[in-house]
């Protein structure tokens, strides 16, 4: 029983020094797979970077479609506003290109209802512009000041009420005389809160009412 000791021993040592040479090799094959991992990741990089140019020259596609895209409206606009005429014009604005009609075209001094007529030929070019792009939605925004010079047969609260009862106006027109879905529509009264300011002789400011159709997809 005592010749055991020794031969124990001797196998635990054999089985240490086992145990350290295959906890060695783990080191070693860890380091190698970390090594390949680095350089994986670096391949990664390079290839991102190489994508790069890709995006930009994507991105320049995009602005490029977008710009002739926006010079294309610009035409169409141009074209309708044309074929309008009576000083209508297309403006840039914070929505975008809207055509402007100046508030005489549509509407009598003071009033909120379109000018008496069966057709409105102003109105009839936009609904066809309208018909033909069924794509197409169109807000109309209403920039107007009651002249206090000029008696009304209504009290008007204020200048956005006012823009607001001409918007609907031309809503309701626009609905029920020319058939254009109300839901691709909206009509925003902004009174005198975005008026074009022109300089008189006196050196006053003058507000110029006017109705702005921004025609949108």
């Amino acid at each position: 029983m005592k010749s055991v000791g020794p031969v124990f021993f001797y196998l635990l040592f054999v089985s240490f020094m086992s145990g350290c040479s295959e906890l060695e090799e783990l080191r070693i094959a860890n380091r190698r797979q970390a090594v390949t991992i680095r350089d994986q990741l670096n391949e990664i990089g390079l290839l991102t970077g190489r994508l790069d140019p890709n995006r930009k020259i994507s991105e320049a596609n995009n602005s490029s479609v977008q710009l002739e895209t926006n010079t294309s409206l610009r035409f169409e606009l141009e074209r309708l506003a044309q074929s309008i005429g009576g000083g209508s014009v297309v403006r840039e604005t914070e929505e975008g290109l809207v055509i402007q009609l100046p508030e005489t075209l549509l509407f009598d001094a003071g009033s909120f209802s379109l000018k008496t007529r069966d057709d409105n030929v102003a109105l009839s070019q936009i609904a066809n512009h309208l018909r033909v792009k069924a794509s197409l939605f169109m807000g109309i925004g209403i920039h107007a000041v009651i002249d206090p010079m000029v008696k009304t047969n209504h009290t008007w609260g204020s200048n956005h009420h006012f823009s607001a009862g001409r918007g609907l106006s031309i809503f309701d027109y626009l609905v029920k005389k020319e058939g254009i879905d109300p839901q691709r529509m909206y009509v925003a009264a902004y009174g005198s809160a975005k008026l074009l300011l022109l300089r008189s002789s006196t050196n006053e400011e003058e507000q110029n009412g006017r109705v702005d159709f921004f025609i949108f997809q």
